[in-house]
């Protein structure tokens, strides 16, 4: 699809350095080269994510964070993954800089600098520009420009006529906003062949012929075991992105954290509606509210993921993390991840064992 011509800065051919499938970066930390990944990672160096909270495992993710020698992290607040860093540099939120936005559209945004920065907030470019000159190469990195010169330049060579109506009206539609995706392939497939061994779109993938993976789509269905029957779906909520805004409290009270789960799957376990329940996987335990319904299928169970995790004096998830439950064996071929479907055990808090999720309440 067609996006509006925009530069991006220019930065050091990294080809030839390792590389790990995201999901599996704890294990990565951990296991290092006798786990067979390609490099001992010693430091952790962390800009506007929280992958703490946002990985799956989060005990694996924080024994992986208390592992390696230095962790660094850009924020805005403290979020989980900031409390379990060694370093927290405050940076400027959107509001506090001037950027150039690309959303998923054909379009460009241009976001005007409202706010003086909060004392001791700096932009992450500054703070690079600052670690740079440590590092004796400052010049180099900056080529003596702020980022206010840089956004200048790097604008003057987009697709933007009109540098001063841009900033003006904040918003750059970019041109055949109704093209249709692989038209051109779909007209002259010959002309305009795809990236494919054969040119043309493909559904046996013939690279994985003869291996542990189906060279044909194929539907995968894990069964649910004895211990852990319950299939528990991690949606989004409509009231936060991913893990921002969990620290809101008004927004907290527009959708509460809890367990959704069916009025049957809830009598079969002495569960009533409102009652602080257990909810055990092969990772990790939370309490958390239940609300029972008969809005979803019996068997599985929702839990809206991005909730900030926290812990008691007993490492029992109380703020309703969903990735205390989840695990980071991938989906194979690639390496993705598998958080779609998570197998738990739900119980009456205090009647709930770890080893095997039992007794429930009726029994």
């Amino acid at each position: 699809m067609p996006r509006v011509a925009f530069p991006s800065l220019p930065v050091p051919d990294i080809s030839s350095l390792p590389t790990l499938p995201v999901y599996r970066w704890p294990d990565a930390v951990l296991e290092g080269r006798a786990g067979g990944f390609p490099t001992d990672i010693r430091a952790i160096y962390s800009i506007g994510a929280n992958y703490l909270n946002q990985g799956s495992d989060i005990k694996k993710n924080i024994r992986a964070f208390q592992k390696v020698d230095l962790v660094v992290t850009h924020e805005l607040f403290m979020t989980p993954a900031a409390q379990f860093s060694d370093i927290v540099l405050p940076v400027t939120t959107s509001l506090e800089r001037e950027d150039v936005i690309f959303p998923a559209d054909n379009y460009l945004f241009y976001s005007h600098q409202a706010i003086d920065p909060i004392p001791d907030c700096r932009n992450d470019y500054d703070i690079f520009c600052e670690l740079a000159d440590r590092l004796g190469f400052g010049e180099e990195y900056s080529e003596n420009r702020t980022s206010g010169r840089w956004l200048e330049s790097l604008m003057a060579q987009s697709g933007i006529e009109d540098v001063q109506r841009f900033k003006e009206t904040g918003i750059l539609e970019g041109v055949e906003q109704r093209r249709v995706g692989l038209s051109q392939f779909i007209a002259n497939p010959e002309q305009y062949r795809l990236a494919t061994p054969s040119g043309k779109i493909e559904i046996r993938c013939a690279a994985l012929a003869g291996t542990d993976s189906s060279a044909i789509p194929q539907c995968r269905i894990t069964e649910a075991d004895r211990i852990y029957p319950l299939r528990m779906v991690t949606p989004h909520s409509k009231f936060r992105i991913n893990s921002q805004n969990s620290n809101l409290q008004w927004a907290a009270k527009l959708a509460r954290q809890v367990l959704v789960m069916n009025v049957l799957d809830a009598r079969s376990r002495g569960i009533q509606r409102g009652d602080v329940v257990r909810v055990l996987s092969r990772e990790g335990e939370m309490e958390i509210e239940a609300f029972l319904t008969e809005d979803i299928i019996p068997g599985c169970v929702s839990l809206i993921q991005g909730a900030w995790s926290v812990r008691d004096s007993q490492d029992i998830e109380k703020g309703g993390a969903a990735n205390i439950l989840t695990s980071t064996i991938p989906t194979l071929p690639s390496q993705g991840s598998r958080t779609h479907s998570v197998f738990v055990e739900v119980g009456p808090r205090g009647v709930m064992h770890r080893n095997g999720g039992g007794p429930k309440a009726s029994e």
